[in-house]
């Protein structure tokens, strides 16, 4: 009986560690010419680790994982991009940036030659505004 009561304890014990908390789904809608890569971030700069963490190391030799996940978007397509809703609504502003890059610079270059150059779109969203979107984001033509 003892050792059921140990059981039973370390199984709750190990349900309360494994909590994920809630997220919210994002619709972006590609209203561009082009395929387009996103990444969504609290942050108002754009750095090289914030995209490893997201895409890996280089984007050449990533493409394939790239064009197989959410962020990937085509031409006048829509996907669903997971958010942490609690991390947004503790954000020091309470907004999300969506930083876009054209399929072909990703392709063609390097994570830091990217960023250095700034051959990306920034668009940054209220939580309020996407409240009031219903969660709905239209990148429009760049």
């Amino acid at each position: 009986m003892k050792q059921f009561l140990v059981i039973l304890l370390g199984i709750s014990l190990w349900g309360c560690f494994a909590y994920d908390p809630p997220a919210q789904t994002i619709t972006i809608r590609n209203n561009t010419a082009f395929n387009i890569v996103v990444l969504i971030s609290y942050s108002d700069t754009l750095n090289v680790s914030q995209i490893e963490k997201t895409f890996g190391k280089e984007s050449v030799n990533s493409f394939k994982k790239i064009t197989s996940s959410e962020n990937y978007i085509k031409t006048n397509s829509n996907n669903d991009i997971g958010l942490l809703y609690w991390k947004m609504s503790n954000n020091y502003d309470n907004k999300i940036r969506i930083y876009i890059f054209k399929e072909e610079i990703v392709q063609d270059n390097n994570w830091e030659f990217i960023v250095a150059n700034h051959v990306y779109e920034k668009i940054s969203i209220s939580l309020n505004k996407l409240k009031s979107e219903r969660w709905h984001v239209i990148i429009p033509q760049l």
